[in-house]
């Protein structure tokens, strides 16, 4: 709950950075240049999860975000660009931020648009986020709930994998 969790996340990530696969982190003037040009805030934890990861791919998931190599790659001003066209092809509600996908099409993303006293929002989950109606359920209270979620299961697959390759040996 609250930035909290975030921290603890970001602790067992630290401390088990053998299962980062990949990150690309982003400066806080190209979140600022990102939040100017979709018209939305994010919460803190997103932005510091932006700053030290940009994306995340951990054990077997990745944690959307915004992928420096992505921005350098078009010019940072045309990767913004494209990355906001890309939610407009998308028809992506202007106060979600999509920060996982299951691959089945169920999403979870950031509710921008209800931010509580700390600065931090929900994240929810849907099978439709970019149509306008969609039926969404709050998930998780914030993005530090969902991603130490994420982390902890991750750590736990690893474990028991480890566990069965000794177990085989």
């Amino acid at each position: 709950m609250s930035y909290t969790n975030f921290e603890k996340a970001l602790c067992l990530i630290e401390k088990h950075e053998k299962l980062i696969n990949f990150k690309s982190a982003i400066t806080a003037d190209n979140i600022q240049k990102i939040e100017n040009a979709w018209g939305i805030k994010f919460p803190l934890s997103y932005k510091v999860f932006l700053e030290k990861f940009g994306i995340l791919h951990f054990g077997g998931s990745t944690i959307e975000g915004i992928s420096a190599y992505y921005l350098q790659t078009n010019g940072i001003d045309e990767g913004i660009k494209k990355l906001h066209e890309e939610r407009v092809i998308l028809k992506l509600p202007k106060k979600y931020v999509v920060v996982y996908n299951l691959g089945n099409g169920f999403e979870y993303a950031l509710d921008t648009s209800q931010m509580n006293k700390e600065g931090e929002c929900a994240v929810k989950g849907s099978y439709a986020f970019h149509y306008q109606e969609a039926a969404t359920e709050d998930s998780f209270e914030d993005f530090g709930d969902f991603l130490l979620n994420q982390v902890q299961f991750e750590i736990k697959n690893a474990d028991e994998e480890e566990w069965l390759e000794e177990a085989q040996k």
